[in-house]
C-alpha cells in the first residue's frame, strides 16, 4: 500500500462506504476491528467477499465455533450466523478469503447451520 500512498491515490473511506450501487463496503465486526465485506452487484447477480468472517467451510455447518483471535466472540458468532442466514435467504454469491480454491459459492441452510456449495464456472 506504501506506493499508492506515496502516489497520492489512496482513498480512506469509512467501513460502511458505498461506491456506487454495484459495488460497496459492509461493516462485519467481531473478528478484528474495521472488518469489512466488499459487495459487488453486476448482471443480476450479487456477491460478498468476506475475508476473515470464516477461515473454513465447516464454520458453515457451526457458525458458533469462534477463532482465538476474534476480538470480540460473541459479536462475531452472531454476525456469522446474520451474514450465513442473509447469504442463503438472498441466494448471494460468496468469495471466502480461507476456503480451499476454488473458493467461490453459496450458502445453503442445512439444519440448524449452512452449507457452502461449490460454484462450477467454466472458462
Amino acid at each position: 500500500m506504501l506506493p499508492v500512498n506515496e502516489a497520492g491515490q489512496a482513498v480512506i473511506v469509512e467501513s460502511d462506504y458505498a461506491l456506487d450501487d454495484s459495488l460497496w463496503l459492509e461493516p462485519i465486526p467481531g473478528h478484528t476491528p474495521g472488518h469489512v465485506a466488499l459487495h459487488l452487484r453486476s448482471a443480476g447477480d450479487h456477491a460478498v467477499m468476506w475475508g476473515d468472517l470464516l477461515h473454513s467451510p465447516l464454520q458453515c455447518f457451526r457458525p458458533d465455533w469462534w477463532f482465538m483471535v476474534d476480538t470480540d466472540r460473541e459479536q462475531s458468532v452472531a454476525l456469522r450466523r446474520r451474514v450465513l442466514e442473509a447469504c442463503a435467504e438472498l441466494g448471494h454469491l460468496v468469495l471466502p478469503a480461507h476456503f480451499p480454491a476454488p473458493s467461490v459459492g453459496r450458502i445453503t441452510a442445512a439444519g440448524e447451520g449452512f452449507r457452502f456449495g461449490y460454484e462450477d464456472f467454466e472458462g
